[in-house]
């Protein structure tokens, strides 16, 4: 019997990234799934990128947008695409050439998989850049190879997600802008009894700087997001230990002489927001998914965390 092989609509938001967005479609090229339509949405850029992707790949749909509207973009192609699996790419992500057809398989084993989280490597260290978190909030490095475990959230430098989940719970929130829009998009997700699950297996690849990028864009966009998904599903005791959490921790901003006045400046925005009331109770099932990520965040948590492992005398894992 012919194998079926159902559409994989690939939707890729792109910003004045010609060079690098040319280097992902190479490399969509070698991809071993064979029925897959590309979308690229370009946000406003203005260094040729829509010329090149009309001259060099007629096939793509290419959608214009008239400005940068962030995120949002990835919505437009969400909008339009016709596969019953929708891949999700940065311009400067790739998926490895078997990526796509284990994430077609992997839903294919799951009517209730709603998202495929898969493993994200620095395109030139090969450093992983989404660990999965243990029930203590942290990565172990025994742990990065788990393989179709449950999860919370994913990286959308590269993920798989089934189009009837967007379809009954949307895409992503246009209000986030930047960063943080997959947490707020899993948390409706898992509300809706959608699954999601981890796949190590599943690799792409991402020319994200080491350490994570510093302006004052990211900083701002990063933690006032994060906060803003706190001030969503947390009560405010939670909330409060989560957000400080997330901005103690994020040293390469206060860290950075250019950078500590925006992010002093939005630390204290985000706790008066944080003072607001909690807009979304999640199910509790939904709640103990999402433990080990504010275990992460929670920075009571990190201090205890870190204070048992500068005590442990083998310097294992404290828990």
């Amino acid at each position: 019997m012919k194998e079926i092989h159902p559409l994989v609509s690939v939707v890729i938001l792109t910003w004045n990234r010609r060079d690098r967005l040319l280097k992902t479609m190479a490399e969509l090229r070698r991809s071993t799934y064979p029925n897959l339509e590309i979308i690229v949405v370009d946000n406003a850029s203005f260094d040729g990128t829509s010329d090149a992707v009309q001259n060099l790949h007629p096939s793509v749909r290419l959608i214009l947008l008239p400005r940068n509207t962030g995120i949002a973009g990835w919505n437009e192609g969400f909008r339009v695409a016709a596969g019953e699996y929708v891949v999700v790419l940065d311009d400067d992500s790739h998926p490895s050439p078997d990526a796509i057809a284990n994430i077609v398989a992997a839903f294919k084993e799951n009517d209730r998989l709603g998202i495929v989280a898969c493993r994200i490597l620095q395109s030139q260290t090969k450093e992983v850049l989404n660990p999965p978190l243990t029930a203590s909030g942290f990565p172990s490095p025994g742990d990065i190879w788990m393989e179709d475990v449950p999860y919370m959230s994913f990286a959308g430098e590269g993920a798989g997600i089934r189009a009837s989940l967007l379809h009954e719970v949307g895409g992503y929130d246009e209000d986030f802008f930047l960063y943080g829009n997959e947490e707020d998009l899993c948390a409706r997700a898992l509300q809706a009894s959608w699954d999601i699950r981890y796949f190590s297996s599943i690799v792409f690849y991402h020319d994200r700087p080491s350490g994570g990028r510093t302006t004052p864009l990211h900083c701002r966009y990063h933690l006032r997001n994060l906060s803003e998904w706190a001030r969503r599903y947390l009560s405010i005791g939670p909330r409060l230990n989560f957000v400080l959490g997330v901005h103690c921790m994020s040293r390469r901003y206060w860290g950075n002489r250019s950078l500590v006045t925006t992010w002093f400046g939005q630390l204290v925005v985000n706790i008066v927001l944080s003072l607001r009331p909690q807009q979304i109770r999640l199910n509790q099932d939904v709640i103990e998914r999402y433990r080990p990520f504010c275990r992460n965040g929670y920075l009571s948590h990190r201090i205890v965390y870190h204070m048992k492992a500068t005590l442990n005398s083998h310097g294992g894992s404290p828990y």
